[in-house]
């Protein structure tokens, strides 16, 4: 589902950005040049693809927007293994240098270099995803992204009362964000449609992007809140 997401929300974006032409947020050429046989785009990824997981799906993603749109490899970019800090800074600088129309970043704690770099750089497009700063960043060449989870969290909901013998389950918060608080409704949702419970573990910490992270915070799963 997030490879579908991602696939047709940068078509979408090129789409629109192809069709509307001039304009300072058209990138670096002139009008009428950026196309899809020209776009430059690049991708900077918290993680691997090695991870099968989310920094995977977001490339393939990638890869089916390319094969749909007709975009070469070389008009790519992927930056693999970017943590949140300097290393951001870097990763984007050398996008910019190397010629990006649009950066994607994927991380949250990517949020405020992006943010920096759309300030500096307002011919270029930057898109962050699971992010918060674009509504009030009020910018016109950055915006933030992320598919809809709830479902999957329904889904997840059930794969888990499907599996649990002891009716104990936990549900980790990675941020504590109001857009991530209507997924554990929908978690909790789907497990009673299977069995009414009456015991779940729940468990919200900080993940290592924030400055409340402590390696001890994990153990906080084994604190069991009876509802």
């Amino acid at each position: 589902m997030k490879k579908l997401v991602v696939m047709v929300f940068i078509s979408l974006v090129l789409i629109g950005t192809l069709a509307a032409g001039g304009g300072r947020d058209a990138g670096r050429r002139p009008a009428g040049e950026l196309t899809a046989e020209t776009v430059r785009l690049a991708f900077i990824h918290v993680g691997d693809t090695a991870d099968r997981g989310y920094t995977y799906r977001q490339h393939r993603g990638t890869e089916d927007m390319m094969s749909d749109l007709g975009i070469s490899a070389g008009q790519v970019r992927n930056f693999w293994n970017i943590s949140p800090g300097a290393a951001a800074d870097t990763a984007i600088l050398e996008a910019i240098e190397w010629g990006a129309d649009m950066i994607f970043a994927t991380s949250f704690g990517h949020g405020p270099h992006m943010l920096e770099a759309a300030q500096d750089h307002p011919y270029i497009r930057f898109f962050h995803a699971t992010g918060n700063l674009a509504t009030a960043a009020g910018l016109p060449n950055f915006h933030n992204y992320f598919g809809n989870m709830t479902q999957a969290r329904y889904l997840s909901g059930i794969a888990a009362g499907k599996r649990t013998q002891s009716n104990i389950l936990g549900f980790v918060r990675l941020i504590p964000m109001p857009k991530l608080s209507p997924g554990l409704p929908r978690f909790l949702w789907a497990r009673n449609r299977l069995t009414p419970m009456s015991v779940c573990m729940l468990c919200s910490w900080a993940c290592g992007i924030t400055p409340h992270w402590k390696p001890s915070l994990p153990r906080r799963l084994l604190t069991v809140e009876r509802t």
